[in-house]
């Protein structure tokens, strides 16, 4: 028979904290057999730390305890072992942190445990075959085998029953992310379709506007036409619509594009309404002045903008003309230079919108820059 002491000691934390807890603390005879305490037969523990429990998810069943422990209990733990300890088999469900486990054991198996959270010691004595225990375990081992299986028995259909909740759950889970998933799918979906209807009704829009853009032009080509013929035939436009003769000459005169037939009677006949765009062959006349001057007007009767970045302003001495497109004469207008101490080049970009200063806007940019190569 064992004697022990009980030593209840309050513990004050760390300053600034005004509570303070109590730990049950036993003072034992006998280092190597620990007695039953405080409502606990088996399992007992003692100290203060600030140590989290580790939670011990797998569980056990017929092992070694000295192999269970090793799994159970934190490498920086020491054990003190002694009785009947390297015998011992066990089993145990995991779940809970590891002390809950310990006493588990302990409850279960018949083990004394206990722990010391200052030293960090876990005491493990397991019953030693004494005389008198071995006398009555020889007169009893087909009943105590009978209860081990039992309980073990009954451990395992717990663990079976929680394998089957586990199972259930992810099962649910797994109905509920796919339900999910094809909702996400079908919300995908939607939204695909309707930025694609979006996308046919404004090219929709688009057509429509191009179809009606297309039909002004037409209307204009038509009066332009009246126009153009009225010089010949004057019944065929109103009074106020007939062009005067002496006012096209001027016309003429002053102009810096003219028809690919520059003849004044081909004007006068209608040529002065020719449309004349970017690829249009027509007459440029590049009349004396700069060279950005000259660019600059035949941009403008095209629709077009020029951005002069030369680091020379070249002069046209004399007036001379070219045929073919815009991009034609205006090539061979800047090739003229090729030869000269600074030579120009001119990049053109027709889908380019530029906004002019009146606020209108001109499709189409030509960008002349100084030609940089070496002159032998």
């Amino acid at each position: 028979m064992f004697t022990y002491q009980k030593i209840t000691i309050s513990v004050l934390l760390a300053i600034g904290i005004t509570s303070y807890a109590h730990a049950d603390l036993i003072k034992l005879t006998d280092s190597a057999t620990l007695q039953q305490q405080q409502g606990q037969k088996y399992f007992s523990q003692t100290g203060i730390s600030g140590e989290k429990a580790k939670v011990i998810e797998t569980a056990g069943a017929d092992l070694l305890l000295s192999i269970a422990v090793k799994t159970i209990v934190p490498e920086s733990w020491i054990i003190n072992k002694s009785g009947n300890y390297e015998n011992a088999v066990i089993s145990w469900g995991g779940g809970v942190s590891w002390p809950i486990i310990l006493r588990n054991i302990a409850n279960n198996e018949g083990i004394y445990v206990h722990l010391d959270w200052v030293l960090k010691t876990v005491t493990i004595n397991v019953p030693g075959q004494t005389e008198s225990e071995s006398t009555l375990a020889n007169n009893n081992s087909e009943v105590l085998q009978y209860e081990r299986q039992e309980f073990r028995k009954k451990q395992r259909q717990t663990w079976d029953v929680r394998n089957d909740d586990q199972a259930k759950l992810a099962n649910e889970r797994k109905q509920f992310f796919e339900m999910t998933n094809r909702q996400k799918q079908s919300q995908v979906a939607n939204q695909k379709f309707i930025s694609e209807l979006n996308e046919n009704n404004e090219e929709i829009k688009r057509n429509n506007d191009s179809l009606k853009t297309a039909l002004e032009k037409e209307v204009e080509k038509n009066k332009i036409l009246i126009s153009k013929y009225s010089v010949i035939d004057d019944s065929i436009v109103e009074e106020k619509d007939k062009q005067d003769a002496a006012q096209l000459f001027v016309d003429y005169k002053d102009s810096w594009v003219l028809p690919f037939d520059s003849s004044f009677e081909y004007y006068i006949k209608g040529g002065h309404n020719d449309f004349i765009e970017t690829y249009t062959p027509a007459t440029y006349i590049a009349k004396t002045g700069s060279i950005k001057e000259v660019l600059e007007v035949w941009a403008e009767k095209v629709n077009w903008s020029i951005d002069y970045r030369a680091g020379i302003m070249h002069k046209n001495p004399y007036e001379v003309s070219f045929k073919g497109s815009f991009i034609d004469a205006s090539r061979s207008l800047v090739s003229i230079f090729v030869d000269s101490k600074r030579p120009i080049d001119i990049v053109y970009h027709p889908d380019v919108i530029v906004e002019m200063d009146d606020g209108t806007k001109r499709k189409g940019l030509a960008i002349v820059t100084d030609l940089n190569y070496n002159r032998r």
